[in-house]
């Protein structure tokens, strides 16, 4: 975990547990997808398709969110947020079936730990070294 990403999600637990009139103040929205106070909103662009595009079509996740589901059947979904630990995980728990396109920033945190999974598992190759 990043450390700006360890930091928003300690902020959030500390609201969440001392305050949570406070955190339900900071938008906690659609319980997925939050805001965190002082970080600037961006454009987050992400591609779905296969079984993510009727998950995400289901239920408004965010106010800002436009989406729009294309003839080939891939979802372009955008909202402007903060980028944080909470639509890195959204955006994970579809797999493949979910693309980020940007902003650069939040394909590369995706990227990593993506390649940190795929370390893990290529240890499952080498019966002999012992998983971490």
């Amino acid at each position: 975990m990043e450390e700006d990403e360890a930091r928003a999600m300690v902020e959030e637990l500390f609201w969440m547990l001392n305050e949570p009139e406070k955190y339900d103040e900071l938008n906690r929205l659609g319980e997925v997808v939050g805001v965190h106070k002082g970080r600037k909103p961006e454009e987050v662009y992400v591609q779905f398709r296969g079984p993510a595009v009727e998950q995400v079509m289901a239920r408004q996740w965010h106010p800002t969110e436009l989406w729009r589901l294309r003839d080939d059947g891939i979802l372009e979904y955008r909202l402007k947020i903060a980028p944080c630990w909470q639509i890195k995980r959204w955006v994970m728990r579809h797999g493949a079936d979910a693309k980020v396109m940007s902003p650069r920033g939040l394909q590369e945190v995706i990227r990593k730990e993506v390649l940190a999974m795929l370390k893990k598992y290529e240890e499952l190759d080498n019966p002999g070294e012992e998983a971490t």
